[in-house]
């Protein structure tokens, strides 16, 4: 029987390594998954001058922020912190609590605050970037300058799963079809110049 060398061994770890960590990270990424809680936000429209970096499309949200009374004296800029979510009757999340340390169970956002005024707090929301491919990018741009706003709040909505600080974007819904099936069927839906 051959003799292994340092070299065959290291060969050997890292290619362990190389397919083991990517099957971590899937295997991460269903757990949260199949075992976080689904919640519904609003995304607002993307910045018309940079709604694109590569191949996701930016979007914010109404939901990142939290209205708080002398927000400026409690929380600062960078700061870690875990939002505790809550459904509202309309079926949308709601900040319920945000607190300054991690809680005991698992149905929170672990986040940092982006900016402070003396009434609300405003939060970097780990789900900003909906990733899609290149042919359906400027497509859902034009989708979002040809929408009006109240169209927009009233029927597109984002559905993200979150536990134990995690949260990961499902997709972005109009009229209850992914935004890109309702691109595909829809095809009027985008004005061409």
């Amino acid at each position: 029987m051959p003799k292994l060398s340092i070299k065959h061994i290291f060969f050997g770890l890292s290619m362990l390594l190389y397919i083991g960590f990517p099957i971590y990270l899937v295997a991460k990424y269903e757990a949260l998954i199949g075992e976080g809680v689904v919640y519904r936000f609003h995304p607002e429209p993307v910045d018309p001058f940079d709604p694109f970096r590569g191949r996701y499309v930016s979007i914010n949200y109404a939901e990142d922020r939290m209205d708080y009374p002398e927000a400026e004296a409690a929380w600062q800029k960078g700061q870690t912190v875990y939002l505790v979510p809550a459904q509202k009757a309309d079926g949308f999340t709601e900040w319920q609590e945000v607190l300054y340390t991690q809680p005991s169970h698992s149905n929170y956002l672990e986040t940092t605050v982006r900016r402070v005024n003396d009434e609300a707090v405003f939060f970097n929301l780990p789900f900003e970037e909906y990733f899609v491919n290149e042919k359906a990018a400027p497509q859902i741009e034009q989708f979002f300058r040809d929408r009006e706003e109240a169209e927009l709040a009233a029927n597109l909505y984002a559905e993200v799963f979150i536990k134990d600080g995690k949260a990961i974007l499902r997709d972005i819904y109009f009229y209850g079809e992914t935004l890109e099936t309702y691109l595909k069927n829809h095809p009027q839906a985008v004005e061409t110049e």
